[in-house]
């Protein structure tokens, strides 16, 4: 039900008015219309993500920010450093301990 309640909201957004007012507020502008379009697809995106939490009624709201025109890996790779595209270390246990490590441990430790 919810899900058909949103559906029908976005359908009455205009995404573009929402954009427009949007980079007026954070100052934006793009060299290309590529790159408008890209950061317009973004924040189309992240504004349902907003949408969506919001309606879920958490102790907290979502909204925009001066980031909202990336993607979550754009944001992580130029903020952060992240590289989406890198391999990631595997873990590997050198121990696995059991309820018998447990049961050997001191009560008390000074």
């Amino acid at each position: 039900m919810l899900s058909l309640v949103l559906t029908a909201m976005a359908a009455n957004k205009d995404y573009a008015a929402l954009f427009e007012s949007w980079k007026i507020t954070h100052a934006k502008s793009y060299n290309s219309a590529f790159a408008e379009a890209k950061a317009f697809k973004a924040f189309a995106h992240n504004e349902e993500k907003i949408t969506n939490h919001n309606a879920q009624s958490f102790s907290y709201t979502l909204g925009h920010n001066e980031y909202s025109d990336l993607t979550a890996d754009e944001f992580f790779h130029y903020r952060l450093g992240y590289n989406a595209s890198l391999p990631r270390p595997t873990p590997t246990a050198t121990h696995t301990y059991t309820a018998a490590d447990l049961a050997a441990a001191p009560d008390a430790i000074d």
